[in-house]
């Protein structure tokens, strides 16, 4: 098991990518913390991983785009664990439109949720793993960070946004044997992925099956990824 012994928390964890990098971690031995503002998904979640890995995931309902709460999410995992090896800031929202008819509190919906909330949770466990010398910091970008599409401005910008955060950290704190990377699945049906569909299909004025067509079409293997898929890489990239 590549993540025996360490605690990573999972941002997002109640749904979809998140809940699948929780699985996998705790497959690989590590301890997880759950981090999700959904406080019902959160508990149905928990209870559903405790069944399977006796009792090692530990749920915290936070609300990431607040610095109180992130802060305050470290400290219990630290008075509970004793210690932060892994970050995986996955927690994120997709909101289509074209932009000219993008309102500015959905673009600050989007970045706060999908870049500041990075910002926020990798400076809370900071000082803990650079006193540790220790810790391994993923970032779920996304395709979309790498290349932008039209109806996508803001959740564009916030992956690319990303990227550009896990490459200064990166050079920042790898003196400190902390190793920080991003992770750019494309398009993944989960519930999140989902609903991307369906909105930019609408907005586009075709059909569901028509836009998912479109996304195989431009994947060179030509099928969609998977949460596992994703879930896997994470953990190679937090393992040694």
């Amino acid at each position: 098991m590549r993540l025996a012994g360490r605690v990573a928390i999972v941002t997002g964890a109640a749904k979809g990518l998140g809940k699948a990098i929780a699985f996998e971690f705790l497959r690989e031995g590590a301890t997880v913390v759950l981090v999700d503002r959904d406080s019902s998904s959160l508990d149905k979640t928990q209870k559903e991983l405790d069944k399977m890995y006796r009792n090692n995931a530990v749920a915290i309902v936070t609300d990431i785009t607040k610095k109180r709460q992130v802060r305050e999410m470290v400290q219990k995992t630290l008075k509970q664990l004793k210690k932060i090896d892994i970050l995986i800031n996955n927690a994120g929202i997709v909101a289509k439109n074209w932009v000219i008819d993008l309102t500015e509190e959905v673009w600050n919906k989007v970045m706060d949720t999908n870049i500041k909330s990075v910002y926020l949770c990798s400076q809370a466990v900071l000082p803990h793993m650079i006193q540790r010398h220790y810790g391994r910091i993923v970032n779920i970008s996304s395709i979309a960070g790498k290349q932008g599409e039209a109806a996508g401005g803001a959740y564009a910008a916030s992956k690319f946004g990303v990227i550009g955060f896990t490459q200064a950290l990166a050079l920042e704190v790898g003196k400190y044997n902390i190793l920080v990377n991003a992770v750019c699945p494309g398009l993944v049906l989960t519930d999140l992925g989902q609903s991307g569909v369906n909105d930019d299909a609408k907005l586009r004025g075709i059909s569901r099956e028509e836009h998912l067509n479109w996304f195989i079409d431009r994947t060179p293997l030509g099928y969609l990824g998977t949460p596992l898929q994703v879930a896997k890489m994470c953990a190679f990239v937090a393992s040694e």
